[in-house]
């Protein structure tokens, strides 16, 4: 029997989810043994599990009183910061007692301070493991987000709050914006020790009169650095500029130029 569609803001078809290996999850309470209904663990409300022929898993906080302050983080462990466009909560398969109705979901740079993306209330969920979509209301780089449930369904009937799933999306795939992230830094330290390297061995020297009418200092034009040209450093007979003529190429910049 197909679930109950709730509350779909967003369609996460385009979206990509920040995937449990990407981060570190803490929660204010969580089920870590004897937890019944599937799981316990706070990580369990992000390992995808929400089908029944593969298992399914739900965090359990049995702490929460009414469901006010049980609060979960999801952390990025690589120094990268995105922005959400959207987040989704599943139900768990016990009461729906359990299940959270109203809540605050924050975003935080450094993990101290929180920034308020978005809120809900009287959020109710029609059928167990039913998935609902929210859209941010606030776009906030980030690189923590702390869900905090205020309220529960069941309010004193429940036995604590009880989540499915949490899911947290962007517009690119979590793994092509840290792979990005983590390349450009690589790539930056790469060049900086190069041209450091570049700038020792070839520092700039006046260029001797080895006749031909190669001029004294002569001058990468791209550059501007002196005497780092390849090759005969000799003057070209048919156009009468000084040019590398084996090479052509400075070695401080890389350019094919003229040396003026």
């Amino acid at each position: 029997m197909p679930l109950k569609k709730g509350t779909q803001e967003v369609d996460t078809a385009e979206l990509h989810r920040l995937p449990l290996e990407f981060g570190v999850v803490k929660a204010k309470g969580e089920l870590t043994e004897g937890g019944g209904w599937g799981g316990g663990p706070a990580a369990c409300a992000f390992d995808g599990r929400t089908d029944a022929t593969s298992g399914q898993t739900a965090w359990i906080d049995p702490t929460a009183k009414k469901g006010a302050g049980s609060w979960i983080v999801f952390a990025l462990t690589k120094n990268h910061a995105c922005a959400l466009t959207a987040y989704s909560l599943t139900s768990a398969g016990d009461p729906d007692t359990n299940d959270p109705c109203e809540w605050v979901l924050e975003a935080s740079e450094d993990g101290k301070s929180w920034v308020q993306v978005d809120a809900r209330k009287d959020v109710k969920f029609k059928a167990r493991w039913q998935t609902q979509t929210f859209k941010t209301r606030w776009n906030v780089a980030a690189r923590s987000w702390r869900l905090t449930v205020i309220r529960t369904r069941g309010g004193k009937q429940g036995t604590g709050l009880h989540l499915g799933e949490l899911g947290l999306w962007v517009d690119k795939p979590a793994w092509m914006m840290l792979q990005a992230a983590e390349s450009t830094k690589a790539r930056a330290a790469a060049t900086a020790k190069t041209q450091k390297g570049l700038d020792a061995k070839y520092k700039a020297k006046p260029v001797e009169d080895k006749g031909g009418g190669v001029k004294q200092k002569a001058a990468c034009v791209a550059c501007g650095a002196a005497g780092v040209c390849g090759g005969a450093l000799a003057c070209d007979a048919f156009c009468g500029t000084n040019i590398c003529s084996s090479i052509c190429k400075c070695l401080k910049c890389f350019r094919c130029v003229l040396c003026c």
